[in-house]
């Protein structure tokens, strides 16, 4: 991701984030809302930036929601 821009907790002591970029543009998506799970990797595949953290899943966590451009 490019522009993480908000983060929430919500009641279950989860928490939720806000993004621009979170894959290249394409197909009307590019700004979403993620379930922000400790230890979890999100956004694009750049694996020369991602290789070094401790991966908690053999494939970058999903997106909750898609946008296009939203700045959400």
């Amino acid at each position: 991701m490019d522009n993480p821009s908000t983060s929430s907790f919500l009641p279950a002591a989860s928490r939720s984030s806000r993004s621009t970029f979170l894959q290249y543009p394409a197909g009307g998506k590019r700004d979403g809302i993620l379930h922000a799970v400790h230890g979890g990797l999100y956004g694009k595949e750049h694996f020369d930036v991602l290789n070094p953290h401790a991966w908690t899943s053999p494939k970058l966590m999903p997106v909750l929601s898609h946008q296009g451009p939203a700045a959400i």
